[in-house]
């Protein structure tokens, strides 16, 4: 089958030949049945060539599922595919195949990869379906734009850029160096060892962070009915989700205005340095627990509504207005600034600790 080319791009059948990115020519990929009705082919490398690219920008169809592994080599660069389908015999696996193409493209400093599944593609509206295993080794602080439903992502930095756009996947991404982006839904994420400005949405599921560090920008984590979780975390932080707890451990504010909202879920935070900064805090029908230096500098504003209860213990605090609602104090030399409003029946509890050393 000869390789079908247009305008910027070149498109080759990844399972029935060998994807060249150099324009030679392409070799017999082999397809052999693993189990039952599950075919798959060869595992494919090739080599690719990051000569003056400071970008990767690869889209995946949603015509198919897979997963997308991304990671670093100071000594070589490639791409490790395979494809895996379930079909009702080696004849239709092989004709599935015709259906995928990859593309690639080179513009103004970025390698473009597209894996398509063509329109029409027989599996789909059926039982049977299409799956690609994709591993991409990388050049070292190169910037990643990635777009991939129903695709499982791993990401190995160090990266310097991150961007992804993804549903129904589950996220990993470790060692970034200035910027995150992850817009999804239905999608668990986890992240490690992140540095510069964060910005990840995702619904329905669990976002879970490590060893953050916003610099001079921030981190913004947002979710639907997922749960927040957070540990060792340093700059500035708003974490926003509703019907599911915030959990964070290991936290330095040191400065800018933070937020942790929810509604119906419990806010538990540990703040282990509060300086120059402003902590807003807002919850419905649930509970917040702070626990902050006990020699924290700042000023505390709590409220609850009837039915809610406050309190408060080792820290030492000059109460300006306190009653059964609402409690207005600050400490001897205030820097910081704490707020805290539960909307229904909950009860903010502050807490004053010696910290050792960072968890």
């Amino acid at each position: 089958m000869p390789i079908q080319t247009c305008k910027h791009a070149t498109y080759l059948p990844i399972l029935i030949l060998l994807l060249s990115f150099s324009g030679t020519s392409a070799q017999t990929v082999k397809i052999t049945n693993v189990t039952g009705n599950i075919y798959e082919s060869e595992t494919i490398t090739e080599q690719l060539d990051f000569d003056g690219i400071t970008r990767l920008a690869f889209t995946a169809s949603s015509g198919f599922t897979g997963t997308i592994s991304m990671k670093t080599s100071a000594t070589g660069t490639r791409l490790v595919y395979s494809e895996h389908f379930k079909a009702r015999s080696l004849d239709e696996a092989e004709n599935f195949a015709k259906y995928i193409k990859l593309v690639s493209d080179k513009s103004n400093g970025v390698l473009v990869l597209r894996a398509d599944a063509e329109r029409g593609a027989p599996w789909q509206g059926t039982d049977q379906s299409a799956r690609l295993e994709i591993e991409l080794v990388l050049p070292e602080s190169l910037g990643i734009d990635l777009q991939a439903e129903y695709f499982d992502i791993n990401i190995q930095g160090p990266f310097t850029i991150v961007e992804v756009l993804n549903d129904y996947g589950r996220i990993r991404v470790s060692n970034v160096t200035q910027m995150l982006k992850i817009l999804t839904e239905n999608s668990r994420v986890n992240l490690d060892n992140i540095q510069g400005a964060i910005d990840v949405t995702t619904s329905n599921n669990m976002i879970r962070a490590q060893k953050i560090d916003t610099k001079d920008g921030m981190a913004l984590f947002r979710n639907e009915y997922g749960v927040i979780e957070i540990s060792r975390l340093t700059g500035v932080v708003e974490c926003v989700t509703s019907y599911s707890a915030i959990d964070l451990r290991g936290i330095k504010l040191t400065s800018g205005r933070s937020r942790f909202v929810t509604t119906y879920g419990s806010i538990d935070a540990e703040i282990i340095e509060l300086k120059d900064a402003e902590l807003y805090v807002t919850d419905d029908f649930s509970n917040v627990e702070l626990i902050l230096p006990e020699d924290v500098e700042a000023e505390f504003d709590l409220n609850v509504e009837r039915g809610g209860r406050i309190h408060m213990t080792g820290i030492t605090v000059t109460s300006e207005e306190m009653g059964r609602h609402r409690l207005v104090a600050h400490t001897d030399n205030p820097e910081s600034k704490v707020n805290v409003d539960i909307s229904g029946i909950g009860t903010v509890s502050i807490q004053g600790k010696k910290f050792y050393g960072v968890p």
